[in-house]
């Protein structure tokens, strides 16, 4: 896996959504790029401060606007 590849993951392999195969890779490539590490390092730690700010876990933003279409397509 290229770096570019890599970046293009970084939000998979934060929310754990990458293959095993596809989590390998990926290790490797910042095993083999102390830069691409670091970018990936930073782009975690951004992620977790705007969880913690947000107090935890994302809102499923999905069922509520489902929710809301559902209501106004009722009225």
């Amino acid at each position: 896996m290229t770096g570019d590849e890599a970046r293009e993951r970084f939000s998979e392999a934060y929310d754990d959504e990458l293959s095993a195969e596809e989590r390998a890779a990926f290790d490797a490539a910042l095993d083999a790029d102390p830069a691409l590490r670091a970018e990936y390092e930073d782009f975690r730690a951004l992620l977790d401060g705007t969880h913690a700010l947000a107090g935890g876990d994302d809102p499923d933003l999905h069922d509520d606007v489902a929710l809301r279409r559902a209501f106004l397509e009722g009225t």
